[in-house]
């Protein structure tokens, strides 16, 4: 390890450490702590891609486990036990939202990728908002869950077509990519049907994967092993790396209920220091210069406004719930902080160099400013609730 790569990493640690004391102060989300922490650091140092390359790792490990979280906090029998007609409620609130963005995108005369931006949806902030708010068992926080759920496997598959349109087109290997990823759900899926069999007949013998805290931390290990299968599965399909650990850990939720204890022990590892370092790494490399470029401004001000206007757009699904009027906009604020996935988005769409650094650097900082904004007059809206 170079003396410029031990500095860098010795200065994410430290941030990784201190920002969520600095974030509970300002009262700020603590990954965007991190973000504007990395992007400190960054207008001040300059490092060369050579001393990158264990943080890079490291970085991109950190979001694997925060996919593999997200699936982990999906619970299938809260969503068994949800309502056919409210089920349908969800899934058409996100049909309308892609179709209000559709129609604001063309007005608009944005470029047609802008729509993934706005549809975007993910629970990575939302999930820590409702446990410290403390309404995560409630009926509400748990329809809230279940609806960003739902918005995150919408998101997970817009960004999966959004990747086979660029890369292959409307063509022969997009199609057989298509079929390669409906294999491996339907894998997914059957292996899921398994395991819950398996069980079913034997508790026993695979009750180890939801225990941890003996010397061996078999739980843990086996968990790392179940996320790292489907990220090479996903890796060896030409399928996004991130929807395979997002899909290992719905496997894992659905097959053991009590997963309580494994959940700690990924926070413990994944918030305690590869997450921390993943958005320090994403705010390291946001070019400071870019927050005086008038066009990302205006891109990044623009993509806020359009994300909750059609969300609240999208709200009237709820008038045909058994939804009070004044509980209604709640339900659209809940979507509307789509941190880490709006970020994925960003990075993807500049590596498959689909749009430049400048509408990357305008995502970027849309997701700042909607993860310090939205998040505030969400909390006013479910203060009011359940006060």
């Amino acid at each position: 390890m170079s003396k410029e790569e031990a500095l860098l990493l010795l200065l994410i640690s430290v941030g990784a450490f201190i920002m969520p004391f600095v974030a509970r102060k300002f009262h700020v989300p603590t990954a965007v702590s991190e973000l504007l922490y990395g992007m400190f650091i960054g207008s001040f140092l300059h490092f060369e891609p050579h001393a990158m390359g264990i943080i890079n790792f490291l970085a991109e490990l950190g979001f694997i486990v925060l996919m593999y979280m997200a699936g982990l906090e999906l619970d299938a029998e809260d969503l068994q036990k949800t309502s056919n007609k409210t089920l349908l409620i969800f899934i058409s609130h996100f049909l309308a939202i892609v179709l209000f963005s559709v129609i604001l995108v063309n007005i608009i005369s944005l470029p047609l990728y802008f729509n993934l931006f706005i549809v975007i949806t993910s629970i990575g902030l939302l999930f820590p908002i409702l446990s410290e708010l403390g309404i995560m068992e409630t009926k509400l926080g748990k329809e809230l869950l279940i609806l960003g759920s739902i918005g995150e496997v919408f998101s997970l598959l817009a960004l999966t077509a959004f990747t086979v349109i660029y890369n292959y087109g409307i063509s022969y290997s997009g199609l057989l990519h298509i079929l390669k990823l409906a294999a491996f759900c339907a894998a997914a899926f059957l292996t899921l049907k398994i395991l819950q069999l398996f069980t079913w007949w034997f508790p026993s013998k695979l009750s180890f994967m939801a225990k941890t805290g003996v010397s061996s931390e078999a739980g843990l290990r086996g968990n790392f092993l179940n996320m790292l299968v489907f990220v090479a599965l996903a890796a060896f399909l030409n399928i996004e790396v991130i929807i395979g650990a997002f899909i290992g850990g719905m496997l894992f939720a659905a097959v053991f209920k009590e997963r309580e204890k494994i959940q700690e022990g990924f926070e413990m590892i994944g918030h305690g220091f590869l997450i921390p370092i993943f958005f320090i790494y994403v705010g390291l490399n946001f070019e400071t210069s870019l927050l005086m470029d008038f066009t990302v401004v205006k891109y990044a001000l623009l993509l806020c406004l359009l994300i909750i206007i059609v969300r609240v757009l999208a709200g009237f699904v709820f008038l045909f719930g058994a939804y009070r009027l004044n509980n209604i906009p709640v339900f659209p604020f809940s979507t509307s902080f789509s941190l880490t996935l709006l970020i994925a988005a960003a990075k993807l769409g500049e590596s498959l160099g689909v749009f430049s650094k400048d509408i990357s650097g305008g995502v970027v900082l849309a997701s700042i400013i909607s993860a310090l904004i939205f998040p505030l007059f969400f909390r006013i809206i479910i203060k009011k609730l359940v006060v």
